[in-house]
Parts: C-alpha cells; structure tokens; sequence
C-alpha cells in the first residue's frame, strides 16, 4: 500500500510541475531549459520581495548573454573553417572560457561541442518537452522520447544567434562526419570507420605520404627539433622500410614544386591576376 501511495504521489507531483513550466514556457517565460549562450532574468521589477514573502516564485524570461554568445559564434566559426571538434573543445579549455552555470567541471568536452553545434535553438526553434523521465519499480530513472506531437515547438526569432546560412555549412558538416565515422546499420560497436588523422591532418603531408613496400601511411616523427616521416609497420616489425623522409626538406621541395609549376603556366597567371 505505501509503495502505491509513494508511486501515485510522484506521478502527481511529475504532473503538477509539468504543467506549471508548460505554462510559462507557452506564456514566453524559462523554464529552466536554455542552453549555453542564454541566461534567465527576473521579469519582475519586485522580485526579490516575491522571493522574500511565501507563494508562487517571480517570473523568469530568457535573453541572450552577449558573453557567452560571444563564444557560439566561434564555435560555428571555427567548425566551418574546418576545424575539429576534439580540436575546439581543447581551445576553450586552454582559453579558460568559463562553462554553462550548471556545470561541475571546467574542461570542455567535445560531446558538449556537438551538441552546441546541432542545438536548433541558435536559430531560434526552441522545442521543449522533448524527453520524459520513466521510472522502474525499483526507483531507477530513464529519460525517453515523447510520443511524436506532444513536444511543444516555438519560433523565437529574437533569441537567434546563428544566421540561416552560417546553420545550414554546419548541419552538411555533421552529416559528412557522421557518414564517415557514424555507426551503420548492421555494424559492430567497434571504433570509427575511418582514421581521424586522415580527415584532420597534422602535417602538410599527412596522409599523403604512403609506404612503398606495405601501402601505409607514412607518420610524422619528432627526435628533438627533427621532424621526419617514417613508416609505422617498420617500428613494429612488419615492414623493413626503414628510410625515412626529412619534413622540412619534403615540404619545402614539394612548395617549390608547386610554384615552378605554377610561374610555367602564363595562362593560369592570367586569370589570376
């Protein structure tokens, strides 16, 4: 009897709080549900009498914090100027860019990142009720998905951060890294498809570079201040290519190379110019 009693108190409480946030956000209020770049504020110009008398808390709304919006603005910047995620997420830890204030921790992690980047609500499509929490009979809690039509959806054109096109490079983006390294259907949990190195590489050569005897490619190495490319097979014992190529040199003769080929060709010159 008390387990039902507990049970039917809590669907009721989970009730009642549901439908007092799906008022305020259907009235333009917070409910708590802004993302990194916003912030909440009292709508009240009494409110810290409300919060000091009992009865129903002040009003909040949602506006823009030019601080942090400041930083999405980067985020997308630097992801469409080709930058990684792992890459981005380790800038705005070495930078110091201070966190969401309900953050624990104050390194970025670049699961944060992506969902910075495909949160619609930069562009002013703000959805909320998305998920619900399940509970067990054990008291064990689960977040799922609505049934489709109960999420409630609103155009918040004055809260956009991100113009329309900047939004469109982005979502192409993330669906071309989630071709290449996404999960497939049939596929064992076993690691990306493809090599990150290969998509992001650290060298001007990277990935250009390729073993004449086992076809892998060559890595960049560093003895002191001595960058060379080397075979990866040949340190384990695969391979016996053991040559291995000066960066600078390489780099260097494949630059003038490219412009010899460039200065010999007037009509590319031309139209250049």
């Amino acid at each position: 009897m008390l387990q039902l009693h507990h049970g039917q108190t809590i669907r009721d409480l989970q009730h009642r709080v549901h439908r007092g946030q799906l008022g305020r956000v259907l009235a333009g209020g917070s409910a708590g549900d802004f993302p990194y770049g916003y912030e909440s504020f009292y709508l009240d110009a009494d409110w810290a009498e409300q919060l000091a008398r009992r009865g129903p808390k002040p009003k909040k709304g949602v506006r823009i914090c030019d601080e942090e919006a400041k930083w999405v603005r980067q985020v997308f910047a630097w992801f469409i100027a080709g930058r990684s995620i792992g890459w981005i997420a380790r800038q705005l830890t070495q930078s110091k860019v201070s966190k969401d204030h309900r953050a624990s921790t104050t390194g970025w992690h670049p699961q944060q990142i992506r969902r910075m980047l495909s949160n619609d609500k930069y562009v002013g499509k703000w959805a909320w009720g998305v998920t619900t929490i399940r509970r067990d009979s054990s008291g064990r809690t689960k977040q799922v998905p609505v049934p489709q039509g109960q999420e409630v959806v609103r155009e918040r054109p004055e809260l956009r951060l991100i113009e329309q096109g900047v939004w469109d490079k982005v979502v192409v983006q993330l669906a071309e890294l989630n071709d290449k390294f996404g999960f497939k259907d049939g596929q064992k949990p076993r690691g990306p498809r493809a090599n990150p190195a290969d998509v992001y590489p650290r060298s001007p050569l990277g990935g250009l570079l390729v073993c004449g005897k086992c076809g892998a490619n060559l890595w960049q190495c560093q003895s002191n201040t001595r960058r060379y490319y080397a075979c990866p097979s040949a340190k384990k014992g695969s391979c016996d290519m053991t040559t291995q190529v000066p960066a600078a040199k390489a780099e260097e003769s494949l630059t003038e190379f490219f412009l010899d080929m460039l200065r010999a060709w007037p009509d590319w010159m031309q139209n250049v110019y």
